[in-house]
């Protein structure tokens, strides 16, 4: 339980945003019947249609103040499991491709020439340098596409880009690794 919330470690603003905004759309929904009570009490019982109009404003206000802070914590909360997800999946995957399968070699054969997995180690390295030299928001989009396999608008979503944005940053990183690829002796 406490490994699961360890990986929440940069989402606690976030979360603080959305009990935030979840107290404050509960507040006004429940202020909501007061101001009717003081618009029967008071404006119509005592004939004041000042008070009523500007309760009636009030009242407006105040729902749509509810209307904003669910949308806003729909919007948040799903940005937050979004991006849990996608840490506990990578922290999964690096677990399971951590696991030794020594025990099994003499058993059963990968199936690769040693030539063929020494290039494949190559180009791994090759790969790994040139994402290791991108910036973090390029080297996320492009783990997120083709490494998690996420679809282009959950990861505009997750970075607040646009999905455009997210295919042009996908195209120059792909030209970036294309070229670095060459340059490493690779043909591509």
């Amino acid at each position: 339980m406490f490994r699961l919330l360890a990986r929440l470690k940069g989402s606690w603003l976030r979360i603080l945003l959305l009990a935030a905004l979840t107290l404050a759309g509960v507040y006004s929904d429940l202020y909501l019947p007061s101001l009717m009570a003081r618009i029967i009490n008071d404006g119509i019982t005592g004939g004041d249609q000042r008070l009523i109009l500007l309760t009636g404003m009030e009242m407006l206000l105040f729902a749509l103040l509810g209307v904003l802070c669910a949308v806003s914590s729909g919007i948040l909360s799903s940005q937050v499991s979004m991006g849990f997800g996608r840490d506990l999946r990578g922290a999964v995957f690096r677990k399971t491709a951590a696991l030794s399968l020594t025990e099994l070699e003499d058993c059963v054969s990968g199936g690769d020439t040693t030539g063929e997995e020494v290039d494949l180690h190559l180009l791994a390295e090759a790969m790994e340098r040139y994402l290791r030299g991108l910036s973090p928001d390029a080297r996320t989009v492009f783990l997120g596409r083709y490494w998690f396999l996420d679809p282009l608008r959950d990861i505009a979503a997750s970075h607040g880009f646009t999905e455009g944005k997210v295919k042009s940053l996908l195209y120059r990183t792909r030209q970036g690794l294309r070229a670095h690829l060459e340059k490493e002796g690779f043909t591509v």
